[in-house]
């Protein structure tokens, strides 16, 4: 696999060199890494057909990205309805389905706002995507800086994530906000480094940041946040 990545980045480049810039559809890479990713788009220029590719296969234009955790194995549409309820018991083609799908929150601009709330479903029970994130609870997971990152991809650009902090709650819910003062997302970012499961979160003013919520049980009807900040991003 990692031959294959070689070759296709350079096939890539000697495309470049001649002026040639295919369209790079990440759809048909499942398996593609991070540096990969970027490298490609720097060097060609290319143009990712990936919501596009997804909406055609899945006959659903409320796909708006994708989520790609490489670590914890999720590669996987983001939907997005005028709710937050829809999605809680449909799939990506808006079958009915109780293990739902991974949504974005309606309230947000999946491009433009600097918080971003994903949701997607946990069980006790039932392998779901979002249950992957209990990997994160493994402290020797979790301090390997390797399973961190993550990509939200768009239609209109790619941003990488650090995932640095991991929320369990249980009864405040302010990681729901998506509104803030300056003073109130002063105390927002404080809320999530002091929170934190392990020492070290390190948010500031100036970040872009993701929240991902899933249901927990531990204790019972709590929620397990995977919180990242952007790191870097390239436009199309």
């Amino acid at each position: 696999m990692e031959l294959g990545r070689r070759f296709l980045l350079i096939v890539f480049g000697l495309l470049f060199a001649l002026g040639v810039y295919p369209e790079y559809e990440f759809w048909n890479f499942e398996t593609i890494h991070f540096e990969d990713i970027f490298r490609v788009l720097e060097t060609t220029r290319s143009i990712s057909s990936y919501v596009d590719d997804a909406r055609e296969k899945y006959h659903n234009n409320d796909i708006v990205g994708r989520l790609y955790i490489e670590s914890i194995d999720i590669d996987v549409p983001v939907v997005q309805s005028s709710d937050n309820e829809f999605y809680l018991s449909r799939d990506e083609y808006k079958n009915k389905n109780n293990v739902g799908s991974i949504f974005l929150d309606y309230r947000n601009n999946v491009d433009l706002d600097r918080k971003l709330l994903i949701f997607g479903h946990n069980s006790r029970d039932l392998q779901t995507e979002f249950k992957k994130m209990e990997n994160f609870l493994s402290s020797s997971f979790f301090n390997n800086s390797n399973n961190r990152n993550l990509i939200l991809e768009t239609k209109n650009k790619i941003s990488e994530y650090y995932i640095d902090s991991i929320i369990i709650v249980s009864d405040d819910f302010q990681h729901m906000n998506l509104s803030f003062t300056q003073e109130e997302w002063k105390k927002h970012i404080e809320w999530i480094n002091n929170n934190s499961l392990y020492d070290g979160a390190n948010f500031s003013l100036d970040d872009d940041i993701l929240i991902m919520q899933t249901c927990y049980y531990e204790p019972d009807d709590s929620y397990l946040l995977v919180v990242a900040k952007k790191i870097r991003e390239e436009f199309y």
